[in-house]
């Protein structure tokens, strides 16, 4: 290319015709890179998303409710039973609480089951608390109030009860019950324990533990932290009495008394 062509290519593209069709050019790709995105965002609902609230504790009905008025919908996935919780109630969801999704998604839940599930009673007597333990949470049972009584099979389950009044293996009670021990603590005034630490355990989780040092949970309270139903099951000890040390020895079948929050703060001491 000789030196004219190229002075003269150089005045063209120095002309304000060549830069008016590069400017027309640079929008027309422009406009159609934001009507691509306007119409992605269209198809997609991009931006137009819903919290997922919150139904735990909710009954069917109401959980139905207010997820049609956020525009979304429901499909039970699971039924389970809880003692302590309302038949029919929603006890745990998927995508959870403040999950955010498009208009329209459905929400997976579980609800707790409003036929009473009713289990047999095993028979733990002659077994240790350990034993006894291991087979009541097979079969949907918990470990109640331990009553230590004089005897020489120490910590042997000499009887069990349901509310009061001697229950018999085989017996059929709601899966979920508390069943109460009295447990041989031997024939010498030696019955002691170290209190262990509860602190960042949910209530069951405190319980399960509380019995593994042959202790009864006394007391229970809440702070103002805890609102809603969802909260109390979320709860963990962030308070106990007596606090837990080696050097801090008490008698079998001694009550620890719990306080329950959800303040991240109050866990984090």
């Amino acid at each position: 290319m000789n030196k004219e062509v190229i002075i003269e290519k150089i005045k063209y593209y120095s002309t304000q015709t060549f830069l008016k069709h590069v400017l027309i050019a640079l929008a027309i790709v422009l406009g159609i890179a934001l009507f691509t995105m306007a119409s992605l965002n269209i198809y997609t609902d991009h931006g137009d998303e819903y919290i997922v609230p919150d139904l735990n504790g909710l009954s069917l009905k109401q959980a139905g409710e207010l997820l049609d008025d956020n525009d979304l919908q429901y499909e039970i996935s699971d039924s389970v039973y809880y003692i302590d919780r309302p038949r029919g109630s929603v006890v745990e969801q998927n995508p959870p609480a403040d999950f955010k999704v498009k208009k329209g998604r459905t929400i997976f839940i579980t609800i707790n089951a409003r036929q009473m599930q009713m289990v047999e009673i095993p028979n733990v007597t002659n077994v240790s608390l350990t034993q006894a333990k291991s087979d009541l949470e097979t079969e949907g049972l918990w470990v109640g109030n331990l009553n230590y009584v004089p005897d020489i099979a120490v910590n042997y389950v000499l009887m069990q009860s349901f509310k009061g009044k001697k229950i018999a293996p085989g017996t059929k009670l709601p899966k979920g019950s508390f069943i109460d021990l009295t447990i041989g603590k031997g024939l010498e005034d030696q019955d002691f324990t170290i209190v262990p630490n509860l602190k960042n355990l949910k209530k069951k989780e405190a319980l399960s533990k509380a019995v593994d040092f042959y202790l009864n949970i006394g007391s229970i309270s809440y702070d103002k932290s805890v609102k809603t139903l969802n909260d109390s099951l979320n709860a963990k000890v962030w308070k106990q009495s007596p606090e837990n040390s080696r050097s801090n020895s008490v008698k079998m079948g001694s009550t620890v008394n719990l306080w329950f929050t959800v303040d991240k703060k109050k866990l984090a001491n």
